[in-house]
């Protein structure tokens, strides 16, 4: 039923069935436990005002005309939990954008695509929705003319509507005199990147929600250097402009022409993919390993149903690959994500086990034969937006299983492995990788006298990092406690970024000061990570171990083996698998166990004793930065994550929240001696006690 058939009183009829229903759950919840007594109260308190406020508002009737109707049929089926999930707050603006849920249900998701951005389905503040974005896009215009910027380059991925966001955006840009390149297809978020400062663009906006569910969607933002948004940014674009943003402030975007008739709107394409291309390529560094053995290296890609497929086969085949094979049923441009159909909250994820698992019984069932005799050596994945990257590759004798999906360590320590074996001069170089990832790069990179910083978890954090130490800065983790964890050898002269690395998958690498702020680092790629760089990146050393006779699994163990680097085990769990905890509860739940974490923390800090896995915990510290206190409602929320350490600082377990969502991410990292005839039995050995690390230690906290 169309809103404009309900009359004013039905309004508040249906305002208050909502609002004492409500009401009523918040209390069961908070009666039973689930939540606490201030996020009832609050809740309580808010929760009325914003439904109110979006059915009274005569703006939403003029931007999305079917908005309340969507309301309306949630309140009538009486969709407590979801209303609650939709008006409980404003969506929250995080490290590079906002993400979070587009819809509710698979079956508004199908609305979604049939009726487009104005179907008739549950819409809040805290869901990704069209009245969202264009509030947002009003926001962000204010913004640029405000700083006098002009021109925004726009791209997006392969979900529901992204491109009818991206649109969105564009109308709402050119409407307020802004001028606007526009990518028509989907694009991986890296080439949008490079594009921003290739072909000028004041900022970027790339709609995705990376390797979220189906059901999630957002928006990421660069400024004109191809780099997220510094935290001054940040917080100026968020506080001043985004939060500031009405409805009333949005133009009608609908009456702005067609983009194609807009002479303040260039298309990108061909000319910008070229481009993009071509300057990953520059970065294969010994074209001789497709001379011999490595031109027969067989390659299985899985795109995971986004925007790589349009850019990871070519740049292969380019690069002198000769037999890539595309796992057709990951490939087409769906954001129905239909491999995951019957696993709704599963994630298109390259970097998880499940979805690894599914690449490899896909390639198995298309290409039989080459499966059977073991041809395939490598299977890379890329998640819709591709911007990371992972590799499943061939396992070495007495291995359980004949393939495996590497850990972002450990493919990232064969990347800076490659590198380091091929620098000339090391005096100059540094490399960051976050405190989560593998301490084997810190090794490594001592060994060949290269710099290093450790930095909070997060690329734009990675990236403003190496802004830093452009800028002639010595950063420390006692005068930048905010950003870095860890530092060796910072010294002035280290300006030349060689690696950037994260445990979620994500690589790159920024090379030296750019000429101008506009500008890449000289010898450097895109400001973020790029599942297509670390592609080609893992492709040559797989063809390089061909050539060797080996696999890339037999070189990380030569690596390990070194006596100077060691041999590591780094192991990850989310929690919950996939998804997050859903509602106030899932928020009271992810608190909840934090408090318990810190509550063992300091246990240990009182030298009490505490076993984890059998192994007697050492320490532990409790990092804090302060950007998600509020959000949170915790002063000294632990948003880095409490850590607890078994020896002398290389074996440890972390338990990390996500900062914006009710999620929680396990980290554990191992140390202990091998030898090169029991490395495999240990490295079974080893993630078998990671695994009961992580069970014992959920024992400890009540999270069953």
């Amino acid at each position: 039923m169309a809103v404009n058939s309900y009359k004013s009183a039905d309004f508040e009829v249906l305002l208050k069935k909502a609002t004492e229903a409500v009401n009523q759950y918040l209390k069961w919840s908070a009666d039973q436990g689930q939540i606490s007594i201030e996020l009832f109260k609050k809740t309580k308190e808010f929760f009325a005002p914003r439904l109110a406020a979006w059915l009274k508002d005569p703006e939403i009737d003029r931007l999305s005309p079917n908005a309340k109707a969507g309301i309306f049929e949630a309140v009538r089926i009486e969709r407590w939990q979801d209303l609650i999930e939709a008006f409980v707050g404003d969506i929250t603006f995080g490290t590079s954008g906002i993400r979070g849920l587009m819809v509710l249900t698979d079956g508004e998701l199908l609305q979604l695509q049939n009726k487009g951005l104005d179907a008739p389905i549950l819409k809040g503040p805290n869901t990704v929705n069209n009245l969202v974005i264009a509030r947002f896009a009003a926001g962000i215009s204010k913004y640029l003319k405000e700083k006098k910027l002009k021109n925004v380059a726009i791209g997006f991925d392969s979900r529901i509507q992204s491109n009818g966001f991206a649109e969105i955006f564009a109308k709402i840009f050119l409407a307020s005199g802004l001028r606007v390149k526009f990518f028509q297809l989907p694009v991986a978020y890296p080439e949008l990147l490079f594009s921003v400062t290739e072909f000028s663009a004041d900022l970027g906006l790339y709609v995705t929600a990376s390797h979220n569910n189906r059901r999630y969607n957002g928006f990421k933002i660069c400024g004109a250097s191809g780099a997220a948004l510094n935290i001054a940014e940040r917080n100026d674009l968020y506080e001043n402009f985004l939060m500031k943003a009405v409805f009333t402030d949005v133009p009608d975007f609908e009456k702005v022409p067609d983009l194609s008739k807009s002479v303040n709107c260039e298309f990108l394409g061909k000319e910008a993919h070229r481009a993009f291309l071509e300057h990953v390529q520059g970065f294969f560094l010994d074209k001789k390993v497709l001379l011999t053995a490595g031109r027969n290296l067989t390659i299985g890609y899985s795109a995971f149903h986004g925007a790589g497929i349009n850019s990871v086969p070519l740049i292969l085949e380019e690069s002198g690959f000769q037999n890539v094979q595309i796992i057709k049923v990951l490939s087409d441009l769906n954001g129905f994500f239909p491999a995951f159909a019957n696993h709704p909250e599963q994630q298109p994820d390259p970097g998880d086990r499940k979805a690894a698992e599914l690449a490899l019984l896909s390639y198995e069932k298309e290409y039989k034969n080459d499966f059977r005799k073991k041809n395939l050596d490598i299977i890379i994945g890329t998640d819709p937006d591709a911007d990371r990257a992972s590799v499943i590759a061939k396992t070495p004798a007495g291995s359980a299983e004949d393939y495996a999906l590497l850990s972002a360590d450990e493919a990232w320590l064969l990347v800076l492995w490659y590198r380091l074996n091929r620098l000339k001069e090391s005096d100059d170089k540094f490399i960051v990788y976050s405190h989560v990832t593998t301490d084997a790069l810190g090794r490594l990179a001592k060994k060949h006298n290269v710099g290093f910083l450790k930095t909070v978890v997060g690329f734009a954090y990675i990236a403003e990092a190496v802004k830093n130490v452009w800028e002639g800065k010595i950063l420390s983790r006692e005068k930048n406690p905010e950003l870095v964890f860890d530092s060796y050898e910072m010294t002035k002269t280290r300006q030349i970024n060689i690696g950037a690395f994260e445990q979620s998958y994500g690589f790159g690498f920024f090379g030296g000061a750019p000429k101008s702020p506009r500008e890449l680092g000289v010898g450097g790629h895109v400001k973020d990570k790029d599942g297509v760089l670390g592609a080609l990146m893992l492709a040559e050393i797989a063809a390089y171990a061909k050539n060797e006779g080996k696999t890339l699994l037999d070189l990380v163990h030569e690596i390990y083996l070194d006596p100077k680097i060691g041999f590591f085990v780094n192991y990850y769990e989310a929690e919950p698998a996939y998804g997050v905890y859903v509602g106030l509860e899932g928020f009271s739940k992810k608190i909840n166990i934090l408090k318990k974490a810190v509550a063992l923390a300091e246990k240990i800090g009182k030298k009490e004793k505490v076993m984890i896995g059998g192994l007697e915990v050492k320490k532990a510290e409790i990092y804090r930065t302060g950007r998600y206190d509020i959000l949170n409602e915790w002063k000294g929320f632990p948003d880095e994550g409490i850590r607890f350490y078994f020896d002398d600082g290389l074996s440890w377990l972390i338990i990390r929240p996500s900062g914006t969502t009710p999620a929680l991410r396990f980290h554990i990292q191992l140390n202990f001696e091998v030898n090169r005839e029991n490395i495999v039995f240990k490295r079974k050995q080893g993630y078998e006690l990671a695994k009961k690390m992580i069970t014992d230690f959920k024992g400890l906290i009540s999270i069953f």
